[in-house]
């Protein structure tokens, strides 16, 4: 891909809204083309101000919520391969999604479909004027909300002492299930935790890590690190661009209470 195609895609790039491949296509670029990552930076920066600067018409809560789930169907929409010609069988297009994500980056196949949806949901916290249902820093508060909301038990870990902040959460969709989506931020960066039912037939596998006598999952998408694990009857997934360490020492904290419950 040329400067010249991305400058063309660029504002549909930060919208999540092309296709798979010509979203890696555009990250791969900015990555090697200094001039190109500084335009980017420059378009993020003015949409930063505009959302900061420019008034918000009242928007109906009911209207909120239908442009909220009209977006993620279609983020999800744009995430999953298109179909080849005829009916195929729905584990042969996740298999061929993962085998083209896979060969993309030169790596060994992994979690594509799971992994992209994961890093769509947390680039939405920036895109969306507002992407928190209930909003809150109190740990307590956010898991009451959730006892409403979701139809299991959702652990809300306090990460204040590590200088992780909570924002809040929400549920939305991932795939066939719903989760319930909590936000956290440190030094201006946004950390994603998930929970959501388990799969029956295992989490898809990326590169597995043994840590503490779990087995975790990990891979790197468009820049985030992507870690999931299934603990009990559920599954578990972090989000950030913030290391490695900083997601497995969540994950612990996250263990840690979920051990004592």
């Amino acid at each position: 891909m040329i400067c010249r195609e991305v400058a063309r895609d660029l504002e549909s790039y930060l919208d999540g809204e092309l296709p798979v491949r010509a979203t890696l296509e555009v990250a791969e670029h900015l990555s090697s083309c200094g001039s190109c990552a500084a335009r980017e930076e420059q378009v993020r920066a003015t949409r930063a101000h505009l959302r900061l600067t420019a008034p918000r018409p009242e928007v109906s809560p009911a209207l909120r919520e239908r442009i909220t789930a009209a977006l993620d169907r279609a983020d999800r929409a744009a995430l999953r391969a298109k179909p080849l010609a005829g009916p195929r069988p729905v584990w042969l297009a996740a298999a061929a999604a993962a085998v083209l994500f896979a060969v993309w980056l030169g790596r060994p196949a992994g979690p594509a479909p799971l992994a992209l949806e994961l890093v769509a949901q947390h680039m939405s916290v920036a895109r969306l004027p507002e992407p928190l249902q209930f909003a809150s820093s109190d740990a307590g508060a956010v898991a009451g909300w959730f006892q409403g909301q979701a139809p299991y038990r959702v652990f809300v870990p306090d990460y204040s002492p590590s200088g992780i902040r909570l924002l809040g959460g929400r549920i939305t969709d991932l795939s066939d299930r719903r989760a319930a989506f909590i936000v956290y931020e440190k030094n201006r960066r946004t950390i994603s935790l998930f929970t959501f039912p388990r799969y029956e037939e295992g989490l898809p596998r990326a590169t597995a890590v043994e840590r503490g006598g779990r087995t975790f999952y990990v891979q790197e998408v468009r820049g985030y690190q992507v870690l999931f694990w299934q603990e009990g009857e559920m599954a578990y997934g972090l989000v950030a661009d913030l290391g490695w360490d900083e997601l497995f020492l969540c994950a612990e904290g996250l263990l840690q209470i979920v051990s004592f419950s």
